[in-house]
């Protein structure tokens, strides 16, 4: 296991700077690797190649920080033209609406399938089961488009 580390360390950081967290690229591959520790494959001894192995969980670290990210960069904004009398700050107002523009903007550019998987599932609360048979795609695919859409609304949000 340390003759892995030693090897593979420098790869996964270099791998995470790439991808542009490299003020988080240590902790990420340090997480990396105690997830390959904890894998049940990895304890049974059933990974043939420990080195792909561990790329691939690299791959889904960086994936569910992607995902968290944009899950906290996601703010609901009460867009009803009433709550201004109350008190509801006007240039908050605007702002979201701005907001809003742009990520319809954003979502216009997703491919028509994908966009219509995520809006089915986000806004009707429609499940992968469901939006699988709909499409005639496996759930499988309905989580692609979905990571697909998500990743895409994400570049969108990081480009405020």
């Amino acid at each position: 296991m340390d003759r892995l580390y030693r090897s593979q360390m420098p790869k996964l950081l270099r791998f995470f700077a790439r991808r542009g967290v490299r003020d988080e690229a240590e902790d990420l591959a340090n997480d990396s690797f105690v997830r390959f520790m904890a894998a049940p494959a990895v304890q049974e001894e059933r990974v043939e190649n420990t080195e792909a192995y561990l790329r691939e969980i690299a791959k889904n670290v960086l994936r569910n920080r992607a995902r968290a990210a944009f899950h906290r960069s996601i703010v609901a904004f009460d867009l009803d033209p009433e709550t201004t009398a109350d008190g509801t700050d006007p240039t908050a107002l605007l702002e979201a609406r701005d907001m809003l523009e742009r990520l319809d903007s954003s979502l216009a550019k997703l491919p028509a399938k994908t966009r219509s998987i995520f809006m089915a599932h986000r806004l009707e609360g429609a499940t992968y089961a469901d939006l699988a048979k709909t499409h005639g795609l496996s759930v499988k695919g309905i989580d692609w488009h979905m990571t697909k859409a998500i990743a895409h609304l994400h570049r969108f949000a990081g480009k405020r």
